[in-house]
């Protein structure tokens, strides 16, 4: 937050260090642009106000309290997360085994943030398909089937997504017009998961679209 101008009056200066000490994520400031003149030239000179050392250190040991309150981040600190959320067992063992069937399925790759986010970067044009949040409920990236750039999806792209939508369709009762107009829907636990052996096949078939011919015959 920033006040500019070419003179500022001290009841001005006072109440933005009095905020400067009192909000811990907002830092406020007085910017001066003192004008001088001589002869044809025009001189400014700016003033910087506000930021004292006392609203440094608290802003310092703010910002500090936050990296600290922050989720860790990793697949250790994801699965620490499910153990502890009020998912049943059942439903924790059925987790794990399907992230571990898309994480060896050919063309799918597993990134570990927060989230488990499941990836098919050679079929989805965003690269994201869905994600797995911390208590158990997964969040659906439809947004990430619109081609970057303003570009268009290839004919065997455009297949695949009319026939991961029906699948989506069928599996959770979507509609159509839901398809289109929720780009990131979150499907609940027990939404979802009593299907999860279903939706990883359907993961996994996608998957061999990315996949050379000679490794699907491998496989």
């Amino acid at each position: 937050m920033i006040f500019f101008l070419d003179d500022s009056p001290l009841e001005l200066r006072s109440i933005v260090e009095f905020l400067n000490g009192q909000l811990k994520d907002v830092e406020g400031l007085i910017v001066e642009a003192r004008q001088y003149q001589h002869r044809d030239a025009r001189i400014v000179v700016p003033w910087v106000f506000g930021f004292t050392e006392e609203a440094r250190v608290a802003k310092r040991d703010s910002k500090a309290e936050t990296a600290r309150s922050s989720p860790a981040k990793g697949e250790a600190a994801f699965w620490e997360a499910i153990e502890a959320s009020g998912l049943n067992a059942e439903w924790k063992d059925d987790l794990h085994d399907f992230v571990a069937g898309i994480g060896s399925a050919p063309g799918c790759e597993l990134r570990w943030r927060v989230t488990c986010l499941i990836d098919l970067p050679g079929v989805v044009p965003q690269k994201t398909l869905l994600s797995v949040n911390r208590d158990g409920s997964l969040q659906l990236y439809l947004a990430s089937w619109e081609p970057k750039d303003g570009g268009a999806l290839t004919e065997q792209q455009s297949t695949t997504k009319e026939e991961f939508f029906t699948r989506l369709q069928g599996l959770f009762d979507f509609s159509a017009e839901d398809s289109k107009a929720k780009q990131l829907p979150t499907l609940s636990p027990d939404r979802w998961i009593p299907h999860a052996v279903i939706l990883a096949e359907v993961i996994k078939h996608l998957g061999t679209f990315s996949v050379r011919p000679a490794e699907i015959v491998e496989e």
